[in-house]
């Protein structure tokens, strides 16, 4: 017994964590929607201005939800007058209509006080209620109007649908999207996140079914990049995160703040970097930038005129070539053959050596030239020894 008392107690604290408003009333309730044919039975609670219907008392996470701020009117439904139908009543929304039944009448009466005073904030004088009810019905006025007007901005001033709020009517502080939030697919984060890890690994997304929302991660784990997924739902108390232990959050920079937390700095909003180029450049080939930073030279080269050897300084006429050794060669290896002077050297020459002068130079110059003629027929009959 203690036992069932404990867990009770428990699953009404996940509850109180999960949904972060107040209880004022609670009860088995049947429940049918206009489309539904039958009714279904349901714990349900009222707490704040919203019924949560749970599949039993034991469950800690919600199966439905009616927003009671869309409140019209109330009244009993005596449709069919089956003795079945006597708890029942009809409680009308902006957008719909639906059906609810209580355990007998003097429940029914109790839901339909209490529905009345969260979404009016007035106690109900034409129901059949006893005096300590009414009290009960007077407290949970003044607890619901101070909560109220406590109460922080509507979530639904974030709301994906509206698309970011115009600054000119809402306060950017309290209704600003997150710098991180797109307007993007599942499959358009992912590629996001895996292109441009550089910018961030936190993504604020739409849902898939475009009523809610989903953050999307990348991290590593082991060097394995994983990629994750999160529900955020918007309820009236705030924003859901939808983990093994739901956690509530007033808006959605909040949402993101808490991700950061958890993590200890290793999820970071993803920003796209805002860097402008200062050129207008296209991007080539490598070999046109060689071709360009290297031009074709269409200049005739230059012709370097041949370097003639020296002549022999012990004769005059004689050309002297380049040897392998510097030392200088004794006259007995010169020959003179067919009035031609041959140097014996290791190469061949490279030039075939200048004739001697003509005997008709010397004819013209009288006796010095006879001397010079004389001096140089001597000369080479030594040689010829």
């Amino acid at each position: 017994m203690a036992a069932s008392r404990t867990n009770l107690r428990l699953v009404f604290q996940r509850r109180e964590k999960i949904t972060s408003l107040p209880l004022y009333y609670d009860g088995i309730l049947w429940k049918k929607s206009s489309r539904a044919k039958n009714f279904q039975r349901y714990w349900s609670e009222l707490r704040g201005t919203s019924i949560f219907f749970y599949c039993d008392e034991k469950e800690s996470m919600y199966t439905e939800k009616l927003d009671l701020q869309h409140f019209v009117s109330i009244e009993d439904d005596n449709s069919g007058g089956k003795k079945s139908q006597a708890a029942s009543f009809r409680l009308q929304l902006i957008n719909e209509g639906v059906k609810l039944k209580a355990e007998n009448v003097e429940a029914r009466e109790e839901w339909k006080g209490y529905i009345i005073a969260v979404s009016q904030l007035e106690v109900p004088h034409d129901l059949s209620l006893l005096p300590g009810q009414t009290l009960c019905l007077e407290e949970v006025v003044k607890q619901e109007t101070l909560r109220q007007s406590s109460a922080p901005v509507r979530p639904e001033l974030q709301r994906v649908l509206v698309e970011k709020p115009d600054s000119d009517l809402y306060d950017d502080v309290l209704t600003a999207m997150p710098k991180c939030f797109y307007k993007i697919s599942r499959n358009e984060a992912e590629a996001m996140l895996e292109r441009h890890p550089e910018n961030g690994n936190l993504i604020l997304r739409p849902s898939t079914e475009n009523t809610n929302y989903s953050i999307s991660t990348l991290i590593t784990q082991c060097s394995k990049r994983v990629l994750k997924h999160y529900r955020v739902t918007c309820e009236e108390t705030g924003f859901i995160i939808w983990v093994d232990n739901p956690v509530t959050c007033r808006s959605l920079q909040e949402v993101i703040e808490h991700f950061i937390k958890e993590t200890n700095g290793v999820l970071k909003p993803y920003i796209d970097s805002e860097v402008y180029a200062d050129k207008i450049e296209v991007s080539k080939s490598p070999n046109e930038k060689a071709n360009k930073t290297l031009p074709v030279s269409r200049v005739a080269p230059i012709q370097h005129s041949p370097v003639l050897p020296p002549e022999h300084p012990g004769i005059p006429g004689i050309t002297k070539f380049p040897t392998k050794s510097s030392r200088k060669l004794p006259l007995k290896q010169v020959l003179l053959k067919m009035n031609q002077v041959i140097i014996a050297d290791d190469r061949p020459p490279t030039r075939p050596p200048p004739k001697p002068r003509s005997s008709r130079l010397f004819a013209a110059g009288g006796a010095s030239s006879d001397e010079l003629m004389a001096k140089l027929k001597e000369r080479r009959a030594r040689l010829g020894d």
